[in-house]
């Protein structure tokens, strides 16, 4: 009997020291996944930030480079207008809405040289007035 207790008691021992093994070992296993995933999880933020900063970068880039082919169409236009070439109502419309578009970005970018475009604008905004006026866009009635 006496061995039977002493068998027993190292069986419960070893089981007891083999399930506390057991749980210990499943919980540094479960911290060991959760820092993986913790690390993955960083990588992951790491990469959409850089993400978001390309493509902030290339919308900033698409708005400057349509706003500089709205610049190109109004100083051409003001060149055609000075060398006496009517234009019609709708395309005098389209021009104003570069110019607004224009002078909207100049507005909320103070370092973009706005310099270049301001005397032919007011020239524009002057000859528009004119044409609103008299009714003298191509194809009006008072030419």
């Amino acid at each position: 009997m006496e061995f039977l207790k002493t068998i027993l008691l190292a069986c419960g021992s070893a089981f007891v020291t083999g399930l506390f093994t057991i749980m210990l070992s499943n919980l540094t296993y479960k911290r060991e996944q959760k820092r993986k995933q913790e690390m993955r999880d960083e990588q992951i933020l790491k990469k959409l930030d850089e993400i978001e900063n390309k493509l902030n970068l290339h919308i900033a880039d698409d708005e400057r480079y349509r706003v500089e082919e709205g610049r190109t169409r109004f100083l051409r236009f003001c060149d055609e207008c000075r060398r006496g070439v009517l234009h019609t109502e709708e395309h005098w419309n389209d021009i104003i809405k570069d110019i607004d578009v224009y002078k909207e970005y100049c507005m909320r970018h103070v370092d973009y040289q706005n310099e270049r475009a301001v005397r032919t604008i007011d020239y524009l905004i002057e000859k528009y007035d004119e044409h609103i006026k008299n009714n003298t866009f191509l194809g009006g009635k008072a030419q």
